[in-house]
């Protein structure tokens, strides 16, 4: 009965790591932020196309950016995380494009070391590299729902993690004038007016300078960047301390720069992150930018 039974669960289990790359190969789900984030890092790290020529790593101000419509770029921007650990998964690739893209908005943020180390941990990465049935977002039950809803439906929904959450966000807008948007908006400005602690800036500097300096070592464009936040949070101590360190760590003479727009010219759905036509409007403005960078 029993030997029966484990010859029954390895049938099953064999058929569904075979089953699941021939019939669900772009079929993921993400139930969380945290699935979501690693669907993201796994889809990029699995990649072995030598299609992405861009990456842009951020926060999740910068993932709504929608690549999209930016050609042969990926967004490595993790909601929750900062810039730090998509440099981190970047350096751990043997081949790197060609330009990387960095937010500096969020530098100040603290890494998440665990995120980036259950990443690339042994058994984790070759049995997923391997075995794509065993990535995150390929959950039995989590599948068989998204079909099932896929086949209600009609057909499959082929938009990007990054479209979705953003199209989701849209829907979340809290316009101006709103008193969850004006309390919100409230706690921003005190948290953004005071300076950040120098000791922890100092620190978050080096430790950029160094990624930064690993990657140039290998002969990739590092261009940096700043998302637009709402109008009231712009000029105020902390961003405006953030602002002039990095352009004093990474002068203009020696990096490029796709400098912030006008930050009144946006809305935000609580302050800092875009809803959906934002998000197309900055993602234009970027595209124009990059035009007279390295991607042409």
């Amino acid at each position: 009965m029993i030997k029966r039974t484990l010859i029954t669960a390895l049938l099953i289990l064999s058929t569904y790591l075979i089953a699941v790359p021939l019939f669900l190969p772009t079929v993921q789900v993400e139930q969380h932020q945290l699935q979501e984030n690693k669907i993201k890092a796994q889809n990029f790290i699995y990649n072995e196309s030598d299609t992405i020529e861009n990456v842009i790593v951020g926060s999740s101000l910068a993932s709504r950016i929608l690549t999209d419509s930016l050609d042969h770029f990926y967004n490595l921007s993790f909601s929750g995380l900062s810039t730090f650990e998509g440099l981190r998964i970047l350096l751990k690739k043997e081949h790197l494009p060609k330009n990387i893209y960095i937010e500096t908005n969020m530098i100040l943020r603290g890494e998440d070391l665990e995120f980036t180390s259950s990443l690339f941990s042994p058994y984790t990465y070759y049995s997923q590299a391997y075995l794509p049935a065993l990535r995150t977002g390929k959950e039995p039950l989590a599948l068989v729902v998204e079909t099932a809803q896929e086949i209600i439906k009609g057909g499959s929904d082929k938009k990007s993690i990054t479209e979705k959450k953003t199209i989701r966000d849209s829907s979340q807008i809290v316009l101006a004038g709103n008193p969850l948007f004006k309390k919100v908006l409230a706690g921003h400005i005190s948290n953004y007016s005071n300076k950040p602690d120098s000791i922890r800036l100092h620190k978050s500097m080096e430790k950029l300078k160094q990624l930064v300096e690993s990657l140039k070592a290998r002969n990739v464009n590092v261009v940096f960047f700043e998302m637009p936040v709402d109008s009231s949070l712009c000029g105020l101590p902390l961003f405006k301390v953030l602002r002039e360190t990095v352009h004093q760590t990474f002068p203009k003479s020696k990096y490029p720069y796709i400098d912030q727009p006008a930050c009144g010219e946006y809305i935000t759905t609580d302050g800092l992150h875009l809803p959906r036509l934002d998000a197309i409007r900055y993602t234009n403005y970027f595209r124009n930018k990059i035009a007279c960078h390295y991607c042409s």
